[in-house]
C-alpha cells in the first residue's frame, strides 16, 4: 500500500515538470512569431536628404504602420558619421514627440527635420532608432537616413573665375610685355618733351603731366588699350598747342591787359571785380579742352562786356555824387539823397557778373542810377546847363563854381578780333583705335567679334562645364576641401588653352591680336 502511494506521487511529480518545461519552453518557440507579427515598418524604409550649408532646415515625413496597437513609442537618433570617418555630427536631425498610443491600421507620421547650420561637407550616415510596445511587447524599428552636404555656390565659382583670371592675367604679362616696355618709352620720351617744350600755358602742361602720369600707371598695371589712348590723347594735345604757341602768346597778352581793366583791393572788393578775375582764371584752366583759340577768344569778349557794364553802371554812380555836391540843396536836403547814393553804393559792390547784361539785379541798379540822375539835375541852380560841361578837369571856369557840372563816360574796351589757325583733323583721329585704317573696318571687327568669342567661350562655356561638373554634380563639395577648391582653379587655369586657340585663329585670319 505505501509503495503504491509513493509511486502515485512520483508519477504526479514527473507531471508537474513536465507541465514546468512546457511552459518555460513554449514561449521561446512562440514570441519570435507573435513578435514577427507585431514588428512595425516604415515608408519609405530609408531617408536621403541632400542640402548646401546655410540653407533652412529641411523637413521629410515617415510613415510607420504595424497590425497592432502602438503605444510608448520613442525616437533615438544616432550620431551622423562621414564616410571617410573623418567627422561626427550630433543633432544633424531632430523628429517631432510621437503620441502616447496609435491604434492598430492607423499610420503613425514620424517628421524628420535635418538641419545644416552647424554641419560640414560631406556625406553623413546615420540610424533612427523607434522603440515601442505592441500589445505589450517591446519592439524596435531602425531606419537608416544618409545626409549629403557640399559647400554653398559662391565660393566654388569665385575659385573658378579665379582660376580664369589668373591665367589671363600670366597671359597677359608674357604676351604684352614687349608692347608695354614700348609704350612705357615712348611715355618717357614724350614727358620729356613736355619739360622742353618753352611758352606752353601751364593749365597744358599740367594736363599733359597728369595724362602721362595716367598713362604711366596704366602701363604698370597692365591696362595697355587705356594707356595706349592717354598717350595719344596727350600727344595730340602737345601736337596741337605747339602749332598754336604764337596765338597763344598774343591771347595770353590780352587776357593779361582785361585783368588790369578791373582789379579787386585788398579785401576782395568790389565782388565784381573778384569774380571777374576767377572767371579769367577758369579761362585759362580751361584751354586744354578747347578745339580753337577762337573759343577761347569768344569767352574773353563776354568777360570785357561784362566789365564795360560795370564800368558804366560805377562811373554812372560817381556822377550821382558830382551831381549832388553841385546842387543847391541845403546839407540837411541833401543827406537823404546822400544815403541814396551810400545805398546804391553798396548794391553795387555785391552786384556779381552773372546779374550784369539785363539781369534783374542790374538793371534794378542801372534804373536807379538814372531817376536818381534825373532828380539831382533838378536841383541844380539855374543857368547851369546839363550836358554843357562848363568847365574842364583842369581850366579855370569862366561862372561860380557852384553853376559848374561835369559828368565822367565810363572808359569802353573793343572786342578782341583776332584771326587764329584752325584746329587740323590728327591723323591719328584717322586711325582705329587699334591701330587699323579707316579704310579697313572689317579687320577692327574681326578683332573685336574674336575677344567676344574669347570671353563667351572661357566664361559661358569652359567656365559652366567646369562647375557643373566639379560643383553641381557633386554632392559633397567641399568635404576635400584642398582638392575640390584646387581642381577648380585649375580647371579656370586651363582656359588660357581655349583662349591662344582663339588667338592663333585670329592670327591666321590675318588680324593681329593684343594681349
Amino acid at each position: 500500500m505505501i509503495h503504491t502511494q509513493q509511486s502515485h506521487r512520483l508519477r504526479i511529480a514527473i507531471f508537474a515538470l513536465v507541465l514546468a518545461l512546457a511552459g518555460i519552453i513554449a514561449p521561446v518557440f512562440l514570441l519570435p512569431g507573435m513578435a514577427r507579427a507585431q514588428t512595425a515598418s516604415s515608408n519609405p524604409p530609408s531617408l536621403t536628404v541632400a542640402g548646401t550649408l546655410g540653407d533652412p532646415p529641411q523637413e521629410r515625413i515617415l510613415f510607420i504602420s504595424a497590425a497592432t496597437p502602438i503605444s510608448g513609442a520613442e525616437a533615438l537618433i544616432s550620431d551622423f558619421v562621414r564616410t571617410d570617418n573623418a567627422a561626427t555630427i550630433s543633432g544633424l536631425i531632430t523628429v517631432t514627440p510621437l503620441p502616447a498610443r496609435v491604434e492598430a491600421g492607423r499610420p503613425l507620421t514620424l517628421t524628420v527635420t535635418v538641419s545644416f547650420a552647424n554641419a560640414r561637407s560631406g556625406a553623413y550616415n546615420g540610424t533612427i532608432w523607434l522603440n515601442y510596445d505592441a500589445d505589450g511587447l517591446p519592439s524596435s524599428l531602425q531606419i537608416p537616413v544618409t545626409v549629403t552636404i557640399k559647400d554653398p555656390p559662391g565660393p566654388p565659382f569665385f575659385a573658378l573665375i579665379g582660376g580664369v583670371a589668373v591665367a589671363a592675367l600670366i597671359s597677359t604679362y608674357l604676351g604684352g610685355g614687349r608692347q608695354r616696355d614700348d609704350l612705357a618709352v615712348r611715355i618717357e620720351r614724350l614727358a620729356a618733351r613736355v619739360t622742353a617744350a618753352s611758352g606752353l600755358p601751364d593749365a597744358v602742361r599740367r594736363a599733359l603731366r597728369q595724362r602721362l602720369n595716367l598713362a604711366d600707371a596704366l602701363v604698370r598695371s597692365g591696362k595697355l588699350e587705356e594707356a595706349q589712348r592717354e598717350y595719344d590723347e596727350a600727344e595730340q594735345l602737345l601736337t596741337r598747342w605747339l602749332g598754336w604757341l604764337e596765338s597763344w602768346r598774343a591771347l595770353k597778352a590780352q587776357i593779361d591787359r582785361v585783368r588790369t581793366l578791373l582789379s579787386p583791393d585788398a579785401q576782395g572788393r568790389p565782388a565784381y571785380a573778384a569774380a571777374v578775375h576767377r572767371r579769367l582764371d577758369q579761362i585759362e584752366e580751361s584751354v586744354p579742352a578747347a578745339d580753337d583759340l577762337s573759343v577761347v577768344q569768344n569767352e574773353l569778349n563776354a568777360v570785357i562786356e561784362q566789365i564795360n557794364a560795370f564800368l558804366d553802371l560805377i562811373t554812372r554812380h560817381k556822377n550821382l555824387q558830382t551831381i549832388l555836391d553841385a546842387t543847391s540843396l541845403t546839407p540837411t536836403e541833401k543827406s537823404s539823397y546822400q544815403a541814396q547814393i551810400d545805398h546804391l553804393r553798396r548794391q553795387i559792390d555785391m552786384l556779381l557778373p552773372e546779374a550784369a547784361n539785363d539781369a534783374p539785379n542790374y538793371q534794378k541798379i542801372s534804373d536807379e542810377i538814372a531817376s536818381l540822375n534825373t532828380t539831382l539835375k533838378g536841383f541844380l541852380p539855374r543857368g547851369a546847363p546839363e550836358s554843357a560841361l562848363l568847365a574842364t578837369r583842369s581850366g579855370q571856369a569862366t561862372v561860380p563854381a557852384a553853376a559848374l557840372v561835369i559828368e565822367e563816360i565810363a572808359p569802353q574796351f573793343t572786342r578782341l578780333a583776332m584771326e587764329f589757325p584752325s584746329r587740323a583733323r590728327d591723323t591719328t583721329e584717322q586711325t582705329a583705335a587699334a591701330g587699323f585704317p579707316v579704310n579697313l573696318p572689317w579687320a577692327r571687327i574681326r578683332l573685336y567679334g574674336f575677344r567676344l568669342a574669347q570671353f563667351l567661350i572661357l566664361i559661358t562655356l569652359w567656365g559652366w562645364t567646369g562647375y557643373n561638373e566639379l560643383y553641381i554634380q557633386n554632392p559633397t563639395f567641399g568635404s576635400e576641401w584642398l582638392s575640390n577648391y584646387f581642381t577648380l582653379i585649375a580647371w579656370g587655369f586651363t582656359s588660357e588653352a581655349a583662349r591662344a586657340t582663339f588667338t592663333n585663329l585670329a592670327g591666321r585670319l590675318g588680324v593681329t591680336v593684343e594681349q
